[in-house]
């Protein structure tokens, strides 16, 4: 027989991230095809959050602020028979956690994020973070950070239907600087105490303003890597090669050495494929660079979404309003030492 709840009101919330290098390295199996692959993240103050309402009834309730949908079933059982069914539905990330942790009686389940659609700074990533925290909550099932994060996985390649890499999940469970080590035992994380106050002088998030779709742009990169093509192998070992560079940097915080492992890390990522640029990120780079910035980094999967800027500190503010004159929505993001929080009221 299910355990009971008690009626009280869960409010969950997880930090956002950038990639500072090693991004598509974290997709399993491609890293164990690399010796000593790291992948390093930066969680960034753009939240998700989830709100559960428990109901005395046994009705349950969807709703996300973002896409402005709501859905309303009789019982956790309704929901269970349709995500069995093949295909993406609405509000697709919500069906799965209900099924996987088949909470007992009815609730309402409230979402939202502080991030454009498609941003590329792994916005579903810390919703599912969310999820598990609040879920976590209201079942009173307590799982191990390793468990958080291959469920969390595990979950989104349900609803995309693609392979997912492991990485984003770190920055929204943990928050601060990630340093991921992707072993044959998995990934590990080491956290680094990190001059976040630094980092944020030189540092500009930009939104393109067109949508990129990661799982699209990472299938199409993993299936060129397990048929073997060898210019893909050699893509992704330059591709290391900056992000083990990137790793050393970090843990040493040798901030000159940021603007050129930002541009290396786009010169490798756009090797791998030129589904990682877009005409919108060729003409940012343009106007950014005239601008005086030093690099531009693409976020996530590129295509569309975030990138973001590496600049001297004293051309910061020059470098952003010549964005946004050039029509570009820039985001004020910061890094954040906050990860996941989960508070019952």
């Amino acid at each position: 027989m299910k355990k009971r709840r008690p009626l009280k009101k869960i409010e969950s919330v997880s930090p956002t991230r950038v990639d500072l290098a090693g991004g598509t390295l974290d997709l399993w199996p491609l890293y164990i095809f690399h010796q000593d692959c790291v992948t390093v993240n930066l969680a960034i103050d753009i939240r998700t959050y989830v709100t559960i309402i428990p109901r005395k009834d046994e009705k349950i309730i969807l709703a996300s602020a973002d896409t402005k949908t709501e859905q309303i079933y009789k019982n956790s059982d309704e929901i269970s028979i349709e995500v069995k069914e093949r295909g993406n539905h609405d509000l697709h990330l919500l069906k799965v956690h209900i099924d996987f942790w088949k909470p007992s009686g009815g609730f309402e389940l409230h979402t939202k994020s502080e991030s454009p659609v498609g941003a590329g700074i792994a916005a579903s990533s810390s919703l599912n973070i969310s999820l598990c925290g609040a879920f976590s909550a209201l079942t009173e099932r307590v799982l191990s950070d390793h468990e958080i994060v291959t469920l969390a996985g595990n979950l989104e390649a349900r609803v995309i239907q693609t392979p997912t890499g492991c990485q984003d999940y770190f920055p929204a469970l943990y928050g601060g600087l990630n340093l991921i080590e992707l072993t044959a035992l998995g990934p590990r994380r080491k956290g680094l105490d990190f001059n976040m106050d630094e980092f944020y002088k030189h540092f500009i998030l930009i939104y393109t303003g067109k949508p990129h779709h990661s799982g699209l742009n990472n299938w199409k990169i993993f299936k060129d890597h397990i048929d073997g093509h060898d210019q893909t192998y050699e893509n992704f070992e330059a591709l290391k090669g900056v992000a083990l560079n990137m790793y050393e940097s970090c843990s040493n915080q040798k901030w000159e050495n940021f603007g050129q492992l930002f541009d290396d890390e786009f010169k490798a990522r756009v090797a791998i494929s030129k589904v990682f640029s877009s005409p919108e990120i060729e003409r940012l780079r343009e106007v950014a660079f005239e601008a005086g910035a030093e690099a531009l980094k693409i976020c996530g999967a590129g295509g569309g979404g975030c990138v973001f800027l590496w600049t001297a500190p004293q051309k910061k503010n020059e470098v952003e309003n010549k964005c946004q004159q050039a029509g570009f929505q820039v985001l004020k993001a910061q890094p954040t030492r906050a990860g996941l929080e989960t508070k019952i009221s």
